[in-house]
């Protein structure tokens, strides 16, 4: 039996990466930009990267401020999420102002935690200051808030207004560059809608993980195999990743795609891992093709 070889290119620590998403996302790939930069290194700028499970948008925030391709299209189906980049992208200066002006008190987090908000600011800022303030940036209802509340430290270990606001208007900026664009709806028809894409158009897919998404996300049903049966039909280069679950296993090896598997820690610095696929051998990532006797070391075949 096979084992899926881990990639040579260690998962990146959290200090040692740019950080460019203002929200804190459950899932997110900030562990994987090392292995995203070497994917698209040498391919001198491709015209189009989707990104058709955005979330936190930190694979196209990345590419998009580091130049690595010309244009990144973010798509998101959660209509919380995709208020939240709407307002980033039309009215920065409006949202940054709502965070400059609001008092964080353990009262207004408890009132907004209550109301439900009208109008594009008021409805992106909830989002945003539920996800700062919730247990793991988790906006899944019912979702924990911060345990780490205190009378004296209200539900702030990650509200930071100043970051987040400077954040917010680098997504701007790309935004009115014409490097930054945002589409809600859904991920799978993203895809399956690049008819007319560019030549040399690259798919970067985060889609929910098989089993841990119903608990992170409130829009975590997905048709894994309908997903990987129109990749395949589109025949672009892509770069995706999963949790390591035998069915994900099976369907690279049925398709005869390549796979390597990432040691990372996740945000209660657990170790887990991942494992990232491409539709041929990557050397330089460790992908190999996964025969249909493969397993991931650690998981049963």
């Amino acid at each position: 039996m096979r084992v899926i070889p881990v990639s040579p290119i260690p998962s990146a620590h959290n200090s040692h990466v740019p950080h460019l998403s203002p929200l804190r996302y459950p899932g997110g790939k900030t562990w994987l930009l090392p292995h995203v930069k070497e994917w698209l290194a040498n391919r001198r700028q491709p015209p189009l990267l989707l990104e058709p499970f955005c979330g936190g948008a930190t694979v196209s925030l990345f590419a998009a401020a580091e130049r690595l391709a010309q244009r990144c299209v973010m798509v998101e189906i959660d209509p919380d999420i995709a208020t939240f980049w709407q307002a980033c992208f039309r009215r920065a200066d409006d949202l940054c102002s709502a965070i400059a002006t609001f008092e964080l008190t353990d009262q207004n987090v408890v009132w907004y935690e209550t109301q439900k908000p009208v109008g594009l600011i008021n409805e992106a800022f909830t989002t945003l200051l539920r996800n700062r303030t919730r247990f793991g940036g988790i906006l899944n209802r019912p979702a924990l808030l911060n345990p780490r509340a205190t009378d004296a430290r209200p539900r702030n270990a990650r509200w930071y207004p100043a970051t987040i606001t400077r954040r917010i208007r680098i997504v701007s900026m790309l935004a009115r560059r014409q490097r930054l664009e945002f589409i809600e709806g859904d991920g799978i028809q993203a895809i399956d809608a690049l008819k007319y894409a560019p030549p040399g158009t690259v798919i970067f897919a985060d889609p929910p993980y098989l089993h841990a998404g119903a608990r992170m996300y409130r829009y975590h049903e997905l048709d894994h195999e309908k997903l990987f049966e129109v990749l395949a039909a589109k025949g672009l280069d892509f770069l995706m990743t999963y949790d390591a679950a035998p069915a994900i296993v099976d369907l690279v090896s049925q398709h005869g795609w390549a796979a390597a598997r990432v040691r990372m820690k996740n945000n209660h610095n657990q170790m887990r891992t991942e494992i990232i696929i491409t539709p041929r051998p990557h050397p330089s990532l460790g992908t190999v093709r996964v025969r249909q006797e493969s397993a991931v070391a650690g998981s049963p075949a």
